[in-house]
Order: C-alpha cells, then sequence, then structure tokens
C-alpha cells in the first residue's frame, strides 16, 4: 500500500506543483496586461498632448501673423499720411530710421491696402479703434471739406 500511496502523494505533489506554476504564470500575464495597458495610455496621452500642441502653435502662428499684417499696415499708413502731408521719402526714411527701399514699400502696401478697403485712391485703413481721424484729412479731400447740406438739412430745421 505504501507504494500507491506514494503514487497518489507524488501525484498530489505534481499537481500542486503544476497548479502553483500556472497561478504564478497567470499572475505573471495579468501584470503583463496591465503594464501594457498602462503604457499604451500614456501613449495615446502623449499623442494627444503633442496634437493639441500642435494645434496651439498652429494658432499661435495665425495670431502672430494676423498681428505683424495689422501692425505693418498700420506703420504703412502712418507712413502714407506722412507723405501727404508733404514729407519727402528720405525725410520719412530719416525720421523713422528705415531706408528708403523699406519706406516706398510700406507705402506701396498703404495705397495698395487703401485701394482694396476703398475701390479708388489712396485712403486709409480704418484703425483698430475703427477711426482714423489724423490721417483721414491727409488723404481724403472730401474730408476737410465742410458739409455741402442745406440749410433745409440743419438738426434744427429738420426738428421743427
Amino acid at each position: 500500500m505504501t507504494s500507491t500511496a506514494n503514487k497518489v502523494s507524488a501525484r498530489e505533489r505534481a499537481r500542486s506543483a503544476t497548479s502553483a506554476r500556472l497561478a504564478r504564470e497567470q499572475e505573471r500575464i495579468k501584470q503583463n496586461e496591465d503594464d501594457l495597458a498602462a503604457f499604451f495610455k500614456a501613449q495615446e496621452t502623449s499623442e494627444k498632448v503633442e496634437s493639441d500642441a500642435e494645434t496651439r502653435i498652429a494658432r499661435i502662428r495665425d495670431e502672430t501673423k494676423t498681428k505683424l499684417v495689422q501692425s505693418e499696415s498700420t506703420q504703412a499708413l502712418a507712413l502714407l499720411a506722412l507723405k501727404n502731408r508733404g514729407e519727402s521719402v528720405a525725410a520719412i526714411a530719416e525720421m523713422a530710421g528705415l531706408s528708403s527701399s523699406e519706406v516706398n514699400r510700406l507705402l506701396k502696401i498703404a495705397r495698395q491696402s487703401a485701394a482694396a478697403e476703398f475701390g479708388d485712391g489712396p485712403r486709409p485703413l480704418k484703425g483698430a479703434d475703427g477711426d482714423t481721424p489724423s490721417t483721414t484729412a491727409a488723404t481724403d479731400p472730401e474730408a476737410s471739406q465742410p458739409s455741402e447740406r442745406s440749410s433745409d438739412e440743419t438738426p434744427s430745421a429738420v426738428a421743427s
């Protein structure tokens, strides 16, 4: 009987060892799955962060480009106002600390911008506040002329 008992005991030990080995293997597989899940989640986060950064960078570049164009337009209109008041390109260049070619480039931009906005001769673009009283009279001959209202159109005549 001892040999039968030894056989049963040996089988139980083998099953127990196999069971313990399988349990360790399953635990290792579970840990691997958990670690890989954490890895892939972190990878997705990295990709999202990079994508968000690229989107923000593109938006900032667009905003910067817009602000630079607006600033250059304002510079150009200011130089055009000087030119329309009779200053020479050389004098404007000296006052602004620019080369004559840079002044001419900015004047060209101002004239093109004004022509595009108003459809005719050089007139100033509206500034950030929507009004350009300092340059309107210099670039718009009608702005410096008195109103051509008849006496019938005055506010007191309209109110009666």
